[in-house]
């Protein structure tokens, strides 16, 4: 799942409680990439696990929600030891795109 969060907000260690404050409502469409290396240092093989392109939604009284449902469609997803990306890119209708990288390793 992914949230976009207004500029104001203010990470606390304290609340681990969602609020739908701290969540932007907007038609954007957010697109998520994940690939695979084997290592830090291997830049070459990056090998394309997965992409997705979708609106948000809402889910238990929260809208603006981004869910891929990656663990259903690949159950094995992290299994395999590596460096993995996600590329989350938020796509508006002025074709102003906006890409946050997250990695995980």
């Amino acid at each position: 799942m992914a949230v976009v969060r207004p500029g104001c907000y203010v990470s606390s260690s304290h609340s681990k409680i969602l609020d739908q404050k701290y969540i932007v409502k907007t038609n954007l469409e957010m697109s998520i990439e994940v690939k695979i290396r084997k290592s830090a240092e291997e830049s070459q093989n990056v090998g394309h696990i997965y992409s997705a392109r979708i609106g948000p939604s809402s889910h238990k009284g929260f809208d603006g929600l981004y869910i891929f449902s990656l663990g259903c469609k690949f159950p094995n997803l992290f299994k395999e030891a590596g460096v993995y990306t996600f590329l989350f890119t938020l796509v508006s209708d002025a074709l102003l795109n906006h890409d946050f990288f997250f990695h995980m390793s």
